[in-house]
């Protein structure tokens, strides 16, 4: 009998799913009902836990405390980066959005396809490390043990039937709203939503992210509510399923799909991985008095099988015993600077370790504030670069990842030739140029343009 669970935790919903064995393990059981308002992750973990039986299982826990979305990085910055530093980088470029510190919290993710300039792309989901501590201590006291921590979005509800197979999905879990697009069992694209699913700039996101698509693919809306009528009126919204995550059927096949997610060679979730724990002090404590007490029976066994020969040498023993005293003191001596010495040299070790983790923390940090200013120094002597003398810089605006360049010019091909000279300058290698815009004034023969750009890490 199967003791896998899923835990659906959001801002509306608890949830608890358990789930058969198997390669590709199903909803057997399913309980939902309403969350509770401002309770921390353990108190929410625990009550969703309760809705069924039994307590004693693996659980995996999906939630939306949870920060999720597409991450883009520059290759310069993770050049020849695997494994923890890898996600490390990624998270680092992640705060900006997530709010919350690559120092303080526990990651995972998932490589992407290149965004269309070539950049490498990553799927992270990432939560706070006291969000982490108080789901994993939450099910330790219940007696189940957690297998990992994720956010509910999940690529497709209804299974693929070939791997050319094209869909497309979008989803509304609490804050977050993710449009992704894939072939068969692989995300091709992952765009996360700059503002709710009603605001006005939804449909130009829609549009954008569909752009040079050509085939009509169905949508499969995943939401509380209805799709808005500014996206179920364009053409590709026509033809939308939608999965209603207020009903506990749809939360039923959410959870399917979900599990068969996590079953597939690609496209699978970012899950965030418990690590693994040290032995505890009371553990530690019970096996060393385990051993000891192991010790004192063979001892004693020993003894009971030498006493009998010991009857020949008690004359011996007794000319040696002093001797034997001297012995015994040096040895006690010995063995308590042994032990000392064993202390103090696993002491080291942990010191050293510590060291050497900050020294790679710093250089790590070093290193990327470094690509940093190096990307703002380029833009400086690219300016020098595009001087025309028929155009005139007059000011330039910038916040951390955008510049906005404005200036005056005498007609519109100096603009275009000022924008052209700037794509093939050093900074496109950082900086990614908007097109153009400029502005006429009846007044003057004089061109008002100006020129944004962007970071292409989004930092």
């Amino acid at each position: 009998m199967s003791k896998r669970t899923l835990l659906l935790i959001t801002e509306s919903t608890l949830g608890r799913f358990d789930l058969s064995s198997g390669t590709i393990p199903q909803v057997t059981q399913s309980w939902v009902r309403p969350s509770f308002a401002s309770q921390s992750a353990g108190t929410l973990v625990d009550a969703a836990l309760r809705l069924g039986k039994s307590r004693n299982r693996q659980v995996t826990v999906i939630t939306t405390r949870c920060w999720t979305g597409p991450v883009t990085i520059g290759s310069d910055l993770i050049a020849s980066s695997t494994g923890d530093d890898l996600k490390q980088i990624v998270a680092l470029e992640a705060e900006t959005y997530s709010g919350i510190s690559a120092f303080e919290s526990s990651t995972s993710i998932v490589q992407l396809p290149p965004d269309a300039l070539g950049d490498p792309q990553f799927w992270l989901t990432q939560i706070q490390d006291h969000d982490f501590k108080s789901i994993e201590d939450a099910l330790r006291q219940a007696g189940a043990k957690l297998t990992g921590i994720a956010h509910p979005a999940v690529p497709v509800i209804n299974e693929v039937s070939s791997p050319t197979e094209q869909w497309s999905t979008l989803q509304t879990w609490d804050e977050s709203t993710l449009l992704m697009r894939g072939n068969g069992e692989a995300i091709a694209d992952l765009h996360s939503m700059s503002s709710g699913i009603q605001s006005q700039r939804t449909v130009q996101e829609f549009e954008n992210f569909f752009q040079g698509v050509d085939n009509d693919l169905s949508l499969q809306w995943i939401g509380a509510e209805e799709l808005p009528k500014t996206l179920a009126k364009l053409p590709r919204c026509q033809d939308h399923h939608r999965t209603d995550i207020s009903s506990e059927s749809d939360l039923h096949r959410w959870a399917t799909a979900w599990s068969r997610s996590q079953t597939k060679q690609s496209g699978t979730t970012p899950l965030i991985a418990v690590p693994k724990r040290p032995m505890s002090k009371e553990v530690g404590i019970a096996i060393a008095a385990i051993l000891g007490l192991l010790m004192m029976a063979l001892c004693y066994g020993h003894y009971l099988y030498t006493s009998h020969e010991l009857a020949d040498i008690d004359a011996s023993i007794e000319v040696m015993a002093g001797r034997q005293e001297d012995l015994q003191e040096d040895e006690s001596r010995l063995v308590k600077l042994n032990q000392e010495l064993d202390v103090a040299r696993l002491k080291n070790i942990e010191i050293s370790n510590d060291i050497e983790k900050s020294k790679q923390d710093l250089q790590r940090a070093k290193k990327i504030i470094v690509q940093k200013n190096n990307r703002w120094l380029s833009l400086v002597s690219s300016l020098i670069e595009v001087y025309d003398p028929n155009g005139w810089i007059s000011e330039i605006r910038s916040t951390e990842n955008t510049v906005s360049i404005h200036g005056l010019a005498t007609n519109d091909t100096i603009v275009h030739h000022i924008a052209a000279q700037l794509e093939s300058a050093p900074l496109a290698e950082s900086w990614k140029i908007l097109p153009a815009s400029t502005k006429f004034d009846s007044e003057s023969p004089l061109i008002d343009f100006t020129i944004n750009l962007t970071a292409r890490d989004g930092n």
